[in-house]
């Protein structure tokens, strides 16, 4: 009886491999759940990708006309830079990017890392470094506060605060 039982068992086990079970089965696919957003209220594109679907539409088209993204057989272009989008914003890893559009990581991985080169080739055309001779912004150059930490900083490319703490140690050190 023993025997018939772990033989079960076994044969079970073996079944369940034979047939193996998708891993994906949400109803809705990524392309779909991207339409939707891009399609939506403008809050939700929003939320969802820091971006509006306007803005979203036009850097496509421009990393298009760039020729640094194309479609895929099986992901649009809207889909690919969403994917990207989504995953800088709320700095989610790549299981959590399969899981919400539906792909596997490989898959998401190649895209994401595709996206990115895409608008890293775009520097030449829309990022432009201040010149050694830019003076330091009044408000730093006035402020004892920050010059003496901030006399050489150059600027951030849309004036975001970047948080920062420097630990006890270093306090003087500067």
């Amino acid at each position: 009886m023993w025997n018939e039982m772990i033989t079960s068992i076994i044969h079970q086990s073996n079944v369940m491999k034979q047939v193996p079970r998708p891993c994906r089965t949400r109803p809705f696919s990524g392309h779909m759940l991207v339409e939707d957003m891009l399609a939506g209220h403008p809050d939700r594109s929003y939320s969802c990708f820091r971006m509006s679907s306007e803005a979203i539409l036009l850097l496509k088209n421009v990393l298009i006309e760039k020729n640094a993204l194309r479609p895929t057989r099986y992901l649009s272009c809207n889909e690919q830079l969403c994917i990207f989008l989504y995953g800088i914003s709320h700095a989610l890893s790549n299981r959590v990017l399969a899981e919400i559009f539906q792909h596997s990581g490989e898959t998401i991985s190649r895209h994401y890392n595709n996206v990115l080169n895409a608008i890293l080739s775009l520097k030449q055309d829309y990022i432009q470094l201040p010149t050694a001779d830019v003076d330091v912004h009044p408000k730093i150059r006035e402020n004892p506060n920050f010059f003496p930490y901030f006399k050489k900083a150059l600027g951030a490319i849309d004036g975001s605060h970047i948080p920062v703490i420097v630990k006890k140690k270093k306090h003087n050190s500067i």
